[in-house]
């Protein structure tokens, strides 16, 4: 909030300085005034980005690590989104292994010290593409996402093309119903018949 009065009232003052004898000159200032500097304050950014990675690892990696606050970490970057992205090594974790918190405060940490980008039961993986990936790793990823489709060693691993749903298979043909055996004949008795019965 400081940081947007201290924008805005040197643009007031150039502002009002406008209406003054002294005009404006071609940068936009009050004559005799310095040029109001409306960029971005790039280091309070990276700052803020910085104390925001941090509260994301105290509050989230405990769920996930038990020693997460004796834990060293490497490589710790703000990813998309407000995410926390970086490798922690632990007693638990035996070596450094990627982390990515979510900018909802969700922590997963890797099993291995690498990514495993073809293997699609890997959350980390998934996690690190949505909010931690460099473009040189996403290239990384569709080189390998390609080479899981080709390999045939994976067979039921192979990824479908995205825009082609999978077949649905066949309903068997229903069976044709039984039909319904026909009423039986009436019986149709004669006189004799009729007063034999009702004695």
């Amino acid at each position: 909030m400081k940081r947007a009065f201290a924008i805005l009232l040197p643009l007031a003052a150039a502002l009002a300085a406008c209406g003054s004898k002294g005009g404006v000159d071609a940068n936009g200032a009050a004559a005799g005034q310095p040029p109001v500097d409306l960029t971005p304050d790039l280091a309070s950014i990276e700052a803020n980005k910085a104390v925001n990675v941090q509260q994301l690892i105290e509050k989230a990696l405990p769920a996930a690590i038990p020693d997460a606050k004796t834990a060293q970490y490497r490589n710790v970057r703000a990813g998309g989104g407000g995410a926390a992205c970086g490798e922690v090594s632990g007693k638990t974790t035996h070596g450094f292994r990627p982390f990515v918190i979510s900018p909802q405060g969700v922590a997963v940490v890797g099993t291995s010290p690498t990514i495993a980008y073809e293997d699609p039961s890997d959350f980390l993986a998934d996690a690190w593409i949505r909010w931690c990936a460099t473009p040189e790793e996403l290239q990384k990823v569709a080189t390998a996402v390609q080479k899981a489709k080709t390999d045939p060693g994976l067979g039921n691993l192979a990824i479908p093309a995205p825009d082609v749903p999978p077949p649905v298979p066949a309903l068997p043909e229903p069976k044709p119903a039984k039909p319904a055996p026909p009423p039986p004949p009436p019986q149709i008795g004669s006189f004799f018949n009729s007063v034999a019965r009702t004695k």
